[in-house]
């Protein structure tokens, strides 16, 4: 079986392929994405405009500046092992004992004031697979201040770091994401932070109605703990970061310029040419729209690819017609997507995962876990290629992996 391979020309599912992983037939064979224009979909890149702002602000950090080995030796949370099993038991179904991954320390596990969304690791973000000698998942949630305690702010989004390659004790930590302001101040930013990926030294975070962030792992500053409630610069010249102990500061904006699109998630594809990233849309009902567009990339500055005009132009984009879709991966014309079904536990409630080959008029779809999220592949030139994904709802919270099918 190992010696099958994807007929890319003809784009056919080569269901042999995904026989070796199978312990459990599709729910389904659907009709597949329909192809729609791309380049009524594009985006502008702005680097300038916090520019001064960064400068100010990193001024008035002098001497807090933090890499990211200086992170991930300071962290403080211990991953598990996989633990709450009911919420991705299609996938342990399906691939059994090659489920991997992990589960957050028991305090992140049950908060319900903070919400796991978007998955991206050090795969994407270098061919080498490491990032300053991490090999890493990184992981976006989002502030439920009305969950928080009484009059609790809302404390925006904060950043998992997870070192892969460590022992199980101490080996991942929080960041805040911050939005440099005027007066070399910064303050949080208050989004859904769907999707991510990691790409150089950059982080894109899927801002819904606007485009993407970019942060810059290279400006990552400590900050002042002891006030839960406190953002920014304090009267007595401290800086706090709602009791985080680092900030990474937002450095760009990516902005839609064309047709209007939702910016719910997003994934890097490494195996185009340029790079690309491949973003879509969560709608819960059919009245709305579930598009995927893809991207180009330019890897010398690692921002979207521009033409003469200063813009990027979609270069592939479907209308998929799945409902609640919450993340797409991208490889070698193959499309994974990942949908979410509600909470309430997860008897009825188990999310899809659909695989579609470009050019096929069908896609494949399986039970897949409970409070889906984000997607991200993981290249690996020693081992199977992976799936990365992860589930959101207090109390069935994991990080998982799954075999891609491609190798």
């Amino acid at each position: 079986m190992r010696k099958l391979r994807l007929t890319a020309a003809l784009g056919t599912l080569t269901v042999a392929l995904l026989a070796p992983f199978a312990t459990a037939a599709p729910a389904s064979v659907l009709a597949g994405p329909t192809a729609i224009n791309a380049r009524q979909f594009s985006l502008t890149t702005d680097m300038t405009g916090l520019a001064s702002k960064v400068t100010a602000l990193e001024t008035a950090l002098t001497g807090r500046r933090k890499t990211v080995d200086q992170v991930m030796q300071a962290a403080n949370r211990p991953r598990g092992a996989l633990c709450n099993a009911s919420a991705y038991k299609p996938a342990t179904d399906r691939w059994g004992s090659a489920v991997g991954g992990f589960c957050w320390n028991d305090g992140d596990d049950a908060a319900d004031h903070w919400y796991p969304q978007g998955i991206t690791t050090t795969r994407d973000a270098l061919a080498a697979g490491q990032y300053d000698n991490h090999q890493l998942i990184a992981n976006s949630w989002y502030h439920k201040p009305e969950n928080d305690t009484a009059g609790s702010p809302n404390k925006g989004v904060r950043l998992s770091l997870t070192d892969w390659d460590a022992d199980f004790a101490n080996n991942y930590r929080h960041l805040l994401l911050v939005e440099p302001i005027a007066g070399g101040n910064y303050k949080a930013v208050p989004i859904h932070a769907g999707g991510i990926f990691w790409y150089g030294d950059l982080l894109y975070v899927a801002d819904t109605g606007t485009g993407f962030r970019i942060f810059d792992f290279r400006k990552i500053y400590s900050a002042d703990t002891g006030k839960a409630n406190a953002i920014g610069k304090q009267s007595d010249g401290t800086f706090h970061a709602h009791d985080y102990a680092y900030v990474m500061l937002q450095t760009g904006w990516v902005r839609n310029a064309g047709a209007a699109l939702r910016y719910s998630f997003v994934s890097l594809d490494r195996a185009t040419t340029p790079d690309s990233m491949v973003m879509g849309e969560w709608t819960p009902d059919s009245s709305g729209t579930s598009r995927i567009v893809r991207f180009p990339l330019d890897y010398t500055d690692r921002l979207p690819a521009q033409e003469a005009d200063g813009k990027t132009y979609g270069s592939e984009a479907y209308s998929t017609g799945f409902l609640s879709m919450q993340g797409v991966a991208a490889r070698d014309g193959r499309f994974w997507f990942s949908s979410s079904a509600g909470s309430g536990g997860p008897t009825g409630n188990y999310g899809t995962l659909r695989i579609w080959n470009r050019g096929s008029t069908t896609v494949t779809s399986y039970g897949w876990i409970y409070g889906a999220e984000d997607l991200s592949y993981w290249s690996d030139p020693a081992n199977p290629d992976s799936i990365w994904s992860l589930t959101e709802y207090p109390n069935y919270r994991a990080v998982i992996s799954v075999p891609s099918g491609l190798n």
